[in-house]
């Protein structure tokens, strides 16, 4: 339960199966939306979109059915949750030590708590830390690659060009 992004029951209303292309993968997601009514975690909206794999080779659920209430445990961020076979997600019908264990729950957040962009200010720092300069470069690493992402490369690249150097300074000598 600690790993999970959210916890919650609703019905599926809506099973969307991947886009059909020449090769599928085992892993290609399908998504599920589910009409939500009780949660145990998580800020979960009435409608929740879910994705899974589209086979159990690749861990993914492959029974959902329309119309039919399900207890989901989901991780990964709010607006792209996931579940999995490993997950505990089950059909609410099957799920009673489940229920029991989660407890009470709670309501999921309605469409009007939801705010809307454009309706809110933009944030302004007011804190005292120094602010970049927007002429400055910043040292932040693009999301998503590791630290030495860009040595790797460069690494190589110097590699080649040092075999070559010592390839056509060889042929020179003899």
């Amino acid at each position: 339960m600690n790993n999970k992004t959210a916890i919650f029951s609703g019905k599926a209303i809506k099973v969307t199966p991947p886009e059909q292309k020449e090769i599928m993968s085992s892993a290609d997601p399908v998504s599920v939306t589910f009409e939500v009514d009780k949660v145990w975690k998580g800020e979960v909206k009435q409608k929740t979109v879910v994705r899974t794999a589209l086979s159990s080779a690749s861990c993914g659920i492959e029974d959902f059915a329309v119309n039919t209430e399900y207890v989901v445990y989901a991780y990964g961020v709010m607006d792209q949750l996931e579940t999995n076979i490993c997950d505990r997600t089950k059909p609410l019908a099957s799920a009673g030590e489940d229920i029991a264990e989660l407890g009470k729950g709670y309501e999921p957040v309605t469409i009007s708590e939801v705010a809307d962009p454009k309706d809110s200010a933009p944030a302004i720092n007011t804190s005292p830390e120094k602010k970049q300069n927007p002429v400055e470069k910043s040292t932040e690493m693009p999301a998503g690659k590791p630290a030495g992402y860009y040595w790797i490369p460069l690494g190589g690249l110097v590699l080649i060009l040092g075999f070559a150097f010592m390839v056509f300074s060889f042929r020179r000598k003899s």
